[in-house]
């Protein structure tokens, strides 16, 4: 029986956005850990969260202009498996 293969591989794409606060504003309203943070923490604590967020945003930018471009990677894995008859 032959074996299965498998293939890894590092793959990236660039994550886009407006403007860096964009993308902060997308992600405490779409993405539910960050909703969810933001919706259970006192006002003054989610300002915080999401000033921290900014920071950390604007760190990784690679626009170099008033754009956000985020390089993103991570590793791709394909298995191969032989089909069975």
């Amino acid at each position: 029986m032959p074996k299965s293969r498998t293939l890894s591989s590092r793959t990236g794409f660039l994550w886009r956005f407006p403007s860096p606060e964009h993308q902060v504003e997308f992600f405490t309203r779409c993405y539910g850990p960050a909703n969810r943070a933001v919706a259970t923490l006192a006002a003054d604590l989610a300002t915080g969260l999401k000033a921290e967020m900014l920071d950390v945003v604007k760190r990784f930018n690679v626009s170099g202009d008033h754009t956000l471009v985020l390089r993103m990677d991570y590793l791709e894995e394909v298995i191969h498996k032989p089909a069975t008859p």
